[in-house]
């Protein structure tokens, strides 16, 4: 996927106030591309180096391993400038890193789709300013009660639900009693984070190099992380094994229908 700075990255280096060492931290981080352009009327492509989205110099070359070496010479070289600076970029406390293109990239590289992302800290700090969230979050931990394996408690490591001794007073429980109880809980236990919910397709075949599917049949587990990347991070993870189980039970069942 070709890096595309961020609308807020293209305003940070555009202010008059960013200096050249900053701007030079920031290209030194990369990626290196090669960005290929074409004249339909004479069919001539070139390519140009190309470092976090932005075309360096004004070098083109018919090769592209040539304009991929010329960027990579500019970040070795905004590196040096940077180093000789000593600038450290804070992109988090500047706003401008790439978490939300990762998380992007991990999407798209994984096949997944985020269905329901619940904030708990927020959920915590006003149950009934976020009500329909938390009876979300309530109507799956109750769905999935009786099921101590269910992904829901790997995500949540320390469970959140009343214990066995008190389930059926739980059960009797209104919907306001217990998303009290649920959010004093998610307090007591500091889970403050994301619960992100997220789903991919069920593979319906598979070939040598890839899987059908369609995303009408879908899988889907929650996960729990500090930050939204974290969660889609361990996603894309559950997604890779779940596939790669799905593929060994296709070869499986393949070699069983031959004998």
């Amino acid at each position: 996927m070709t890096y595309r700075l961020t609308r807020r990255q293209l305003a940070w280096l555009r202010d008059a106030s960013t200096t050249a060492e900053q701007r030079s931290a920031f290209f030194a981080k990369g990626p290196a591309e090669a960005a290929a352009s074409g004249n339909m009327k004479t069919n001539v492509i070139v390519h140009r180096p190309m470092v976090r989205g932005t075309i360096v110099g004004d070098d083109s070359f018919e090769d592209s391993a040539q304009a991929l070496e010329a960027a990579n010479t500019f970040m070795a070289d905004c590196a040096k400038q940077a180093a000789d600076a000593g600038v450290v970029l804070d992109e988090i406390a500047l706003g401008i890193d790439d978490r939300n293109r990762s998380v992007m990239e991990m999407c798209g590289d994984a096949n997944l789709a985020v269905e329901r992302i619940l904030h708990l800290g927020a959920i915590v700090a006003n149950p009934d300013g976020c009500r329909e969230d938390l009876e979300n979050l309530l109507d799956d931990l109750r769905d999935l009660q009786d099921d101590p394996a269910s992904p829901i408690w790997r995500s949540i490591p320390i469970s959140v639900m009343p214990s066995d001794e008190d389930e059926d007073e739980f059960e009797a429980m209104s919907d306001e009693e217990a998303r009290e109880i649920l959010a004093d809980r998610l307090r007591d236990k500091g889970l403050f984070g994301f619960l992100v919910l997220i789903r991919t397709p069920v593979p319906t075949s598979f070939c040598e190099h890839g899987y059908g599917f369609s995303w009408g049949y879908t899988t889907g587990r929650h996960f729990y992380d500090e930050t939204i990347e974290g969660a889609v991070k361990q996603g894309a993870a559950w997604a890779e094994e779940f596939r790669a189980a799905e593929r060994a039970k296709h070869e499986a069942k393949k070699e069983a229908g031959k004998q």
